[in-house]
Order: C-alpha cells, then structure tokens, then sequence
C-alpha cells in the first residue's frame, strides 16, 4: 500500500514540475548535450522539442496517476490525500523562509551598499 502511495505521489510531483518547467523560458539541456554551444536557432528549435515532449510526458504521467488512483480502496484515498496536504503545507513553509531569506539577503544588500558609498558632503 505504501508502494503504492509513494509511486503515486512522486508521479504527481514529477506531473506539478513538469507543468511548471513548461513555464519556464531557459532551455536546459542534458548530457551528453550540456557542454556544447548552441546558436539561437537551435535553442529555440530545442526548446521547441522540449516543450513538446514535456507535454507529452505531463499527458502520459497524469494517465498512470489517474490508473493507479482508480486501483486504490477508499482508505488508501484518504491516506493519499492526507499526504498530499501534508507534502503541500510543507512546499508552502519551505517557500515562505526561502522568500523570506531572500528579502533579508536583499536588505542586507541595500544596508552594505549605503555602507560602501562615501557620505556626501555640501
């Protein structure tokens, strides 16, 4: 039943990221094909190619999801949807400090940079 549960949950998270990564502009490309240098052109035919089987992978991991989904008891259900909120309280925890460290750093920014200019005098 665990198995069951992590194998489900994990393909939603991929499912979550892979929608998101469609959003997302940079073209990332893997190895063997990370260290060579592209023109324009072909980051834009990549990043096409990407989109596109991103799609494709987002379509195939929500059909899994919903065929395991529809082989679980009503317990199992429930207990995957507990952790699902349990996983999504924690994304949004995590999310709140890292935005929150990032204004910190940010003031700290603003704080060295009035500290670094010479003090202007009349």
């Amino acid at each position: 039943m665990n198995r069951i549960l992590s194998t489900a949950f994990l393909a939603t998270v991929i499912a979550v990221g892979a929608a998101v990564a469609a959003d997302s502009k940079p073209t990332h490309v893997y190895a063997p094909f990370h260290k060579l240098t592209y023109t324009p052109e072909q980051q834009a035919k990549i990043a096409a190619v990407q989109a596109e089987y991103r799609e494709k992978i987002a379509a195939l991991e929500q059909e899994m999801n919903d065929k395991v989904m529809s082989m679980l008891t009503a317990e199992q259900k429930a207990e995957y949807a507990k952790q699902e909120d349990e996983a999504r309280k924690k994304r949004a925890e995590y999310a709140k400090k890292y935005r929150e460290k990032k204004k910190a750093e940010e003031g700290d920014d603003e704080k060295k940079d009035a500290e670094d200019k010479p003090a202007e005098t009349k």
